[in-house]
């Protein structure tokens, strides 16, 4: 399974022929390819709407991992790897990451302008998208 995406605003294409990611052009330094599998960190992950959507992406053969306070069990998915910290302490939340890199992180419970700013600061080189 191949993804093709745009980094930044637009949408992206998923193709079953892993060969259009080497058919795109070198002109477009925006094109992201995924052969294979991404990589993605779930902020949260194990509430009503995203512990569907944890369901989905493991079956759909994402690299899962959710980074939770550990507060709520949760019955996941096999292969769904899981990490424990809290959000609002960006140090800890950096050490319990260490040297993690993703493809996109999905933030379940950022509600405030400043929740989007601390995932900003905390994720920036560390992720694609």
């Amino acid at each position: 399974m191949a993804y093709i995406g745009r980094r930044g605003p637009g949408t992206g294409v998923r193709s079953t022929n892993p060969a259009h990611c080497g058919s795109l052009p070198s002109q477009y330094p925006d094109i992201i390819c995924y052969n294979g599998y991404m990589r993605v960190l779930f902020i949260g992950g194990t509430g009503i709407i995203s512990t569907a959507s944890t369901r989905l992406a493991a079956e759909r053969g994402i690299d899962l991992t959710l980074l939770t306070r550990g507060r709520h069990a949760a019955d996941l998915p096999e292969g769904v790897h899981t990490v424990t910290a809290d959000i609002d302490d960006p140090s800890a939340t950096a050490r319990a990451l260490g040297s993690a890199t993703f493809d996109a992180v999905v933030d379940w419970i950022a509600f405030t302008p400043a929740h989007v700013e601390r995932d900003l600061a905390l994720f920036r080189g560390r992720t694609r998208q």
